[in-house]
């Protein structure tokens, strides 16, 4: 009897001893991982939209323009564009208002770069329903190219790339071409000029 109750002492003593030793690993491993969390600095927060110069490539077109059909002293007035930031810098949002005795052709628009792709993109909508979705990049300082491809009502693939380009004399270019051949051809859908009211 005093057998058995050594032996059940001892291997009580050794469960206790194990499971102390567990206790002392798992407090010393969560010691040191949180020593190195200490040790190893956060990863930086990116910069808000404001601050991040890539947000910015397209700030040349904010402000309100009167938009003309043409670069020449004869070209008529066919709308009034206003681009203006939204959402702390991280988008420009664009009213288009047609120019008087035009019932169609109001629209908005959003322009936004994102982080996720790397490049900008473009929605588009307006009273005619052509609703649009583009893709945008830097082409160089002051132009940025949107492309979008869709299917025609003549059930063809058209490509169509759409410039804004900062002009020397401070206007804005709009220039707009279409393949309907995979690009092996273009041809213009319309050339405008923005020229700055505020």
């Amino acid at each position: 009897m005093k057998q058995g109750v050594t032996q059940g002492a001892k291997q009580g003593a050794t469960r206790k001893t194990v499971y102390m030793a567990v206790v002392a690993a798992t407090l010393l491993l969560a010691g040191q991982a949180a020593q190195a969390q200490q040790q190893t600095p956060a990863a930086p927060r990116p910069a808000g939209c404001a601050d991040d110069p890539l947000f910015s490539q397209q700030d040349f077109t904010l402000g309100t323009w009167d938009v003309y059909n043409g670069p020449g002293e004869t070209a008529t007035r066919s709308a009034q564009v206003k681009m203006e930031k939204v959402v702390g810098g991280c988008g420009i949002y664009e009213v288009w208002t047609p120019a008087a005795g035009r019932d169609r052709g109001h629209g908005r628009g959003l322009f936004a770069y994102s982080r996720v792709v790397k490049g900008w993109q473009y929605f588009w909508i307006s009273d005619a329903g052509d609703t649009t979705l583009m893709e945008g990049a830097l082409i160089g300082d002051g132009h940025i190219r949107y492309i979008t491809e869709y299917w025609t009502r003549d059930n063809r693939k058209r490509i169509n790339h759409w410039d804004l380009i900062r002009m020397p004399d401070g206007r804005v270019r709009e220039f707009s071409v279409i393949s309907d051949d995979l690009g092996l051809n273009w041809r213009t859908e319309y050339d405008l000029y923005w020229k700055k009211v505020d």
